[in-house]
């Protein structure tokens, strides 16, 4: 066990370093070796992470909490990422507004903007602090996506095994490398955190009637959207895990914990939206496109990406492929057609489902429907950008957890059946393999982090000499000229020269 141990610190060691531009160019200089250092750091950490699953028992939750968080630092943490543009407009509101009348675009967040203010008077400008606690919040999230999983196939002999896959392939997925990159989007993280315990505590109150559970669940939910817009979803999917034991389960207590809810965030949605531009267009256009958002988003941009099929993690990559995919019709809509693809493997597992797991049928639609509902929110106020949006990371955070619930019904499959276990280890083993190569490969705030922590560099070093910054240098964000910038450092450290 040692000697595993050790095996797979040493590999996610250089999958880590081999994923950053400093340290991976410094230790990688010749060329010819680049494929080798990828390939084998990335194989043997999939390997080790496979053999975790199917052989290793974490006797307790404190070992399983660390085992993820170590994981997840290992394969998300990024050292070369630094401060992004909506942070900058953060960083100044942050001096001259106030939170609790702050809208950023037709967000209202005012708890999450007070959670990151909190976090710059304590950390300043040292961003990989923030990005521990990104790690910190995803590995929670992990451990209540198994704790979670634990409930829901509660009635299964091979329940711990396939929960702790569920965590396992929820914690590594490329799809989170957004939210743990940009410290901005803690916010996705923190209201995945309010709905998953608002779910887990909803299923107890379900259950036995406990008093405390409705109200954990209650606050959970109604504080939700005050962190993140996809809050509003947490009613729809209070409702896919109560049908998950109906009819066994009274309908009065849904009704005991939706209608407040639903009356709060009905107050909530006219104070919300009425900040939301909404742009003038047909209905059928809008039906159309809102429609053509939520089949991309949930099964080209969770699907096809989550299982690794698809083999990039950038928004602009639909058009590029197309030209390629030898079915495309829909012109208009080039991501649709590639989620065509992602759709027919979600039918193909449903049919499975239904072929040897119909008793986990239900189980299957709360997972087809969880990306579904993750992402209405979205598809009802940003369709006029277009379905490739419908690609942004953000939305699916919780929507990878739907769908290795989708999927569960055929990994408990392959769990009974003794014969199939290799054949279970080798999808495994692809998946995770093919999800750390996404997963590195993603370097969007990587490259705009280096070139951030350049500029701003230079500019305390000119600000405090008394200089200027040469005119093509004049800002790295647009809107925003160097005095704006060092206004906003002066917020992180008020004495930069120092």
């Amino acid at each position: 066990m040692k000697k595993l141990f050790a095996l797979f610190f040493i590999s996610a060691l250089l999958f880590n370093l081999s994923s950053s531009h400093f340290v991976g160019n410094a230790i990688w200089p010749i060329k010819s070796l680049s494929a080798i250092h990828s390939f084998l750091p990335t194989l043997i950490l999939s390997l080790c992470f496979v053999y975790f699953l199917l052989k290793v028992d974490l006797k307790n939750k404190v070992s399983l909490f660390t085992f993820l968080f170590i994981s997840a630092f290992f394969v998300h943490y990024r050292h070369d990422v630094f401060f992004y543009f909506d942070e900058w407009t953060l960083l100044n509101v942050f001096q001259d507004s106030s939170i609790l009348t702050y809208h950023h675009n037709e967000h209202y967040l005012p708890l999450f903007f007070s959670f990151l203010k909190l976090e710059t008077k304590i950390f300043g400008m040292h961003y990989q602090l923030y990005l521990l606690v990104s790690i910190l919040l995803h590995t929670l999230n992990t451990f209540l996506v198994y704790d979670l999983s634990l409930d829901i196939f509660e009635k299964q002999v091979h329940r711990k095994l396939l929960a702790k896959i569920i965590a396992v392939l929820f914690m590594l997925s490329s799809l989170h490398s957004e939210a743990l990159h940009w410290a901005f989007e803690q916010s996705l993280l923190i209201c995945a955190t309010l709905i998953l315990v608002s779910v887990r505590f909803a299923r107890r109150y379900f259950h036995n009637g406990d008093k405390v559970a409705l109200v954990t669940s209650l606050t959970a939910a109604c504080l939700s959207p005050f962190v993140f817009g996809n809050g509003f979803s947490v009613p729809i999917i209070l409702l896919l895990f109560w049908l998950l034991d109906y009819p066994d389960l009274q309908f009065a207590r849904l009704r005991n914990l939706l209608s407040p809810i639903i009356l709060w965030f009905g107050v909530c949605a006219l104070f919300y939206f009425s900040n939301s531009p909404q742009p003038a267009a047909e209905i059928d256009n809008q039906i159309a496109r809102t429609l053509a958002y939520i089949f991309s988003g949930s099964q080209l941009g969770v699907v096809l990406r989550g299982l690794g099929l698809y083999p990039t993690l950038e928004l602009d990559a639909a058009p590029k492929l197309l030209a390629t995919f030898p079915f495309s019709k829909v012109r208009e809509f080039p991501e649709v057609s590639i989620a065509c693809l992602g759709f027919f493997i979600s039918l193909a597992s449903l049919l499975l489902t239904f072929r040897y797991k119909h008793a986990l049928s239900k189980i299957w639609l709360i997972g087809f429907l969880l990306p579904i509902a993750t992402i209405i929110l979205p598809a009802l106020t940003r369709w006029h950008y277009g379905s490739a949006q419908a690609l942004s990371l953000r939305y699916s955070y919780l929507g990878v957890f739907g769908l290795f619930l989708m999927l569960s019904p055929c990994i408990l499959m392959l769990i009974e059946n003794s014969k199939s276990r290799l054949f279970l280890g080798l999808i495994l083993t692809s998946n995770i393999y093919l999800q750390l190569c996404l997963s590195k490969d993603f370097r969007y705030f990587s490259n705009y982090g280096i070139r951030h922590r350049d500029y701003v560099e230079k500019l305390i070093a000119w600000k405090c000499t008394g200089s200027r910054m040469p005119r093509h240098l004049a800002t790295i964000s647009p809107g925003f000229n160097q005095d704006l910038i060092y206004k906003a450092v002066t917020w992180l450290d008020q004495n930069p020269c120092d």
